[in-house]
């Protein structure tokens, strides 16, 4: 039975202790607002509004999307 329950207490303890310094370590540190790799793309944008539409679109209007 002790050959079991030392290992496990031991694993409990390290898991509570990286969870206990990962939540008070995130608190501190604060959620940094991340700067965009790209700039905004309207056309994609625009592609994806025109996929998604209700009333399916042709074709070459979402081509003409994509090419604007």
């Amino acid at each position: 039975m002790s050959s079991l329950l030392l290992p496990t207490v031991y694993l409990g303890g390290c898991i509570a202790a990286m969870s206990a310094f990962s939540y008070v370590y995130r608190r501190a540190t604060g959620i940094q607002s991340v700067e965009a790799w790209f700039p905004p793309n309207r056309q994609k944008e625009e592609y994806i509004a025109l996929l998604n539409a209700e009333p399916e679109v042709p074709e070459f209007h979402l081509k003409a999307a994509l090419l604007r």
